[in-house]
């Protein structure tokens, strides 16, 4: 989930006479059913053979406390009242690479990307990349949404997450098998 807003892990999803359903644990042991149309899923994604370097820049989203406090130099502090990215900033961006933002064990490499674009505060639109690291913890950058054009679809396996399946033709679908199919809830 995105840590801007709230720390919170999505624990399972499912119907409930016929309402789609996300189950969400909370920072405070608190489980809580989300409507499942408040999520967008990422897509499954690998770079193109021979692909041209793809930059990532950090950034917040609106009334967040995951912004860039000037007084500690340091980010995911202090509050942004608008969708902001930090391009200006000579350590606000860095080159997107498997090792450090994807998967990048195991035979289903890749990465984890938002196709929903987010306008940010310097005009452009951006989509989310998603780096689910070995300890849980959910960390997020953006790209450009022109640099998509350096991916192409494919099947993407995290542990403990599950896997998102390549999709087939030029439109996106999703087609998501967990990591375990059963959650006590």
């Amino acid at each position: 989930m995105d840590p801007g807003r709230e720390w919170a892990t999505a624990v399972g999803a499912g119907y409930i006479h016929g309402q789609q359903y996300v189950i969400e644990h909370q920072h405070d042991d608190v489980e809580v059913l989300v409507p499942a149309e408040f999520y967008h899923v990422p897509y499954g994604f690998r770079f193109k053979k021979n692909h041209a370097p793809v930059e990532c820049y950090y950034g917040s989203l609106a009334k967040s406390y995951n912004g860039y406090d000037e007084y500690l130099d340091e980010y995911e502090i202090g509050y942004t009242a608008t969708n902001t990215i930090y391009s200006n900033r000579k350590d606000g961006h860095r080159k997107l690479t498997l090792s450090y933002d994807g998967q990048d064990r195991g035979k289903n490499q890749g990465f984890f990307i938002g196709l929903t674009p987010i306008h940010m505060n310097d005009g452009h639109d951006y989509y989310p990349v998603y780096s689910y690291s070995v300890d849980g913890n959910l960390g997020v950058v953006y790209i450009r949404t022109e640099d998509i054009s350096q991916f192409e679809p494919a099947k993407v396996t995290y542990k403990s997450i599950g896997t998102l399946n390549k999709t087939k033709g030029k439109n996106y679908y999703h087609s998501f098998k967990p990591y375990r199919n059963r959650v006590d809830f």
